[in-house]
């Protein structure tokens, strides 16, 4: 009982740092591509 309820803790922390990892990636792709367009704009308008 004790080593089911540490791999569901262990499965519930990896799936909360999956979560995280995927929205700090969303973060680093959206402010890339954000800074991107406005090096873009500022060269070509």
């Amino acid at each position: 009982m004790l080593g089911l309820n540490v791999i569901i803790e262990d499965y519930i922390a990896s799936s909360i740092l999956r979560r995280v990892l995927v929205f700090l990636n969303i973060i680093f792709v959206g402010s890339t591509l954000f800074a991107f367009v406005a090096v873009f704009y500022r060269l070509f308008f």
